[in-house]
Order: structure tokens, then sequence, then C-alpha cells
């Protein structure tokens, strides 16, 4: 029983796995799994899932994802991640909060390649415990008896279809991927009851969802994280179902991977692989202590990141990220400043004023070729484009070619966005860019 304690330990207390959508998918499908066989063994008597903090858990999953069905990469996570369906029926089935995302999200028999027997058979008997409860005609086998014959692929697909009929009816419970259904205000995290603004203060995540149906997610944190990108400060943006300003997610699974020496050499897990800026030429640092040192977001698309420990550079005093969001125009300013002279006495800035010069060099990720001219960027998807209007650049703005090799294998072609920032006041660099729709 500590070990599962320390189980739920490892979740930011407002429910979200920093690990990423795919680790909470796997691991809390154990833990419900036992604790639902416990909770039936005591009688009642010993009922984990009643906890304050296991609920918030379990509306983790919901704030993933964007309305087109993308959802959020941080760490080692997917952009196109596939929940559980019979988990998710078992919580909503729990917990009145729990939304379920659109079945085309979904994952099908085969999206476990282990094929592992208590999250395969769950997702039948739990969908349709589900569907049971909701008077949804299916397919049942013996009265009184889930048959474990009766768990194979074609009954599975069964299953998932008539819970989408179900779950797609706009009158029926008002499950349609939470497009109309307002979301709960929780105490471990906020949410605009209109659905588009979400901050985990304690995991330092801010999500907003566009009109489009993607939207755009911030973090702070630290780089020190289980399964840890060093990205404090990052973020991603999102048209339609298109993730123009991407974070790369989990690479391929390898030796070097999870080295020591090897893990921070990989784009992916690397500050360079994030839309965070390079600092006096130098990338973030891994560990604990590189950390946000600041986050606040209001809950309605305005979100400020200090991460100057981020770097580990001792001359620079502060480093400011201000990121603003409209969900209705999908409008996204961003504004970096650093500074080098704030903590200094003002006997002391005229005579280290000429000689602290700390570079800043912004960094922006995209995985389609980018159109650049003089301080435009337009970067265009199959079905939606962006551009971004850099404000005062010095030097030309470059795009060079890298390359991803994915959690399958897949190797990718990736573009590294960047421009030198200018220098300001005494020992200060300013950029603002906006992105936007065109």
């Amino acid at each position: 029983m500590d070990s599962l304690h320390y189980y739920i330990d490892g979740f930011a207390d407002d429910g979200a796995c920093l690990e990423g959508l795919g680790y909470f998918s796997y691991g809390f499908y154990y833990y419900v799994g036992f604790a639902e066989l416990l909770c039936r063994y005591t009688k009642g008597k010993i009922d984990l899932l009643n906890q304050e903090k296991v609920r918030r858990i379990a509306l983790f999953q919901q704030k993933c994802y964007f309305p087109s069905g993308r959802t959020l990469s941080f760490s080692d996570a997917n952009s196109k991640d596939q929940y559980r369906l019979g988990l998710t029926c078992l919580l909503a089935l729990r917990y009145p909060e729990v939304e379920l995302p659109s079945v085309a999200c979904a994952g099908g028999f085969e999206a476990d390649r282990c094929y592992r027997f208590l999250a395969i058979y769950r997702d039948v008997i739990w969908t349709r415990r589900y569907l049971e409860k909701y008077s949804v005609n299916f397919c049942p086998t013996e009265e009184g008896q889930e048959n474990v014959s009766s768990i194979c692929e074609s009954d599975w697909h069964r299953q998932r279809a008539k819970c989408e009929t179900h779950i797609s009816q706009p009158d029926n419970m008002q499950m349609d991927c939470g497009r109309d259904k307002p979301y709960i205000i929780q105490p471990g995290g906020i949410c605009a009851e209109d659905n588009r603004y979400i901050v985990l203060p304690d995991a330092q995540w801010s999500i907003a969802r566009g009109s489009s149906g993607g939207g755009m997610a911030c973090k702070g944190g630290t780089n020190g994280e289980p399964h840890n990108h060093n990205d404090v400060g990052s973020f991603l943006y999102l048209l339609g179902t298109e993730m123009l300003l991407t974070d790369l997610g989990t690479g391929e699974y390898t030796k070097a991977y999870f080295s020591e020496n090897g893990r921070y050499q990989i784009l992916c897990n690397r500050s360079l692989g994030h839309n965070v800026p390079v600092v006096d030429g130098k990338e973030q640092q891994a560990g604990g202590q590189y950390r946000c040192d600041f986050f606040e977001s209001d809950g309605r698309g305005r979100t400020v990141i200090h991460f100057a420990s981020a770097y580990g550079n001792s001359a620079v005093r502060d480093l400011i990220r201000t990121l603003e969001y409209d969900a209705a125009s999908e409008r996204l300013v961003v504004e970096d400043v650093l500074k080098t002279d704030s903590a200094m006495p003002e006997r002391e800035k005229e005579n280290r004023c000429a000689s602290v010069s700390v570079t800043m060099r912004e960094n922006l990720i995209t995985e389609y070729l980018p159109e650049i001219e003089a301080e435009t960027i337009v970067i265009k998807g199959k079905e939606h484009a962006c551009r971004i209007t850099v404000e005062g650049a010095t030097g030309p703005i470059t795009a060079e070619e890298k390359s991803h090799t994915d959690h399958r294998g897949n190797r990718r072609v990736v573009y590294c966005l960047s421009w030198e920032t200018p220098m300001g006041g005494c020992g200060e660099r300013r950029c603002r860019f906006l992105v936007e729709p065109c």
C-alpha cells in the first residue's frame, strides 16, 4: 500500500502528471484497476478513489486535449496521444466532472503494442458498464458474467462504436468532447466557464483553447522533472490540428536517451529543441536547481514567467517572458526581457554597464518549412498558416534544418528559427513578437 501512496505523491497537487499524458494513462490505469478490485474485496471499506487528490488526477486528462483532438506534448508526451476509453468511462462513472473527449481520440485494440491484459480487458468491461448505466444497447455476456472470452478485437470495436454514438448526441449527457459543456472550476486547476483557459498552478502550466480548435500552452516548472526536458518557459501554438510552433514531445527511447551524458545531446530533450531563448550562447541546464523563478497566469490568456535560473548564468539578473493569448482571434504576443543589472546598486551601474553584455538569441521550433522575409516569418500547414512578426531583430532571421527521431524511430525534419535581440538600456535586452493566423 505504501507504494500506491508514493505513486500518488508523484503527481503535482493540482493533479498534473509531469511525465505527460501517455504516462498518466499507463500508470493510472493500473492504480484504478487495483483500487476497484480492493474496494470490491473489502466491500467498500478501503476506497482508494475516495481521495481529493485522486479526483484532481482523474480530471487531468481532459485538460490536455485541444478541441481539435491534439494533445499537450510537454515532457515525454505525444501531441497525437490517444486516451483509454475504458479508464475514462470508469472515471466518468465515479467523478461527474470527468468528460469524455471525442471517441475518435480513443486508442483502439492495438493502441498498446504490448497488449497488456488489464487495460484491454477493462477497455471493454468498463466501457460496457458505462453504456449499461446510460441504457445504451450493447451485446452482453451471460447474465452476471463478464466473460474473458468476449474480449476480442471485434467486441472492442462494437463497444467503441456504441460509445461514440452515445456521446456524440448533443442532448445526451452533453458529452461531446467538452465543446459545449463548461468545465468545472476546481481548486487544483483554474478553468474559465467558457472552457477556453486552464491553469495548473502547481505544475505551472497554462493552457488556452482557440476558436479553430487549436490553442496555446506554456509552462514554467524545473529542469529536474520526471522524464525531464530542458524546457522552462517554453510554449506551443496550434491552429486547428496543426502545431505550427511545436513541442516535439518524446523521442526514440534508446540507451543514450536515458543516459546522463547522452540525454541532452538529443534535440527534443535539450532547450534548443524548444521555444525558448539561447542566452549568451548557452542553452538551459539540466537539474532541479535550474527552474522557473516565478509563474503567474490570470486564467484569461495572460501568463508571466521569470526563468533566469534555468540558465545558471550569474550575469543574468532576470529573464521575464510574458505571453498574451486571445482565444477568439488566436493572436499570441510574446515579449522577452533579459536584465543584467536589476540587482545592482545605482553606484555600480556606471562602472559595469559597459562591461556587462549578455546576448539573447530567440529560438522557435516548427516542423513546417518557414518562409522568411525581413522581420516576418510565415509558417504554412496543410489547412492553416500563421504569421510571426518580429519587432526589432538585430541581423537576419535564420532557419536551420535539424533532424528529430520520434518515439517510433521515424526521422523528421524540423526547423530552428532564430534571431539576435537588440540591446536596450543598460544591461537589458528586449524582444517582442506577434503570432497570428494568416
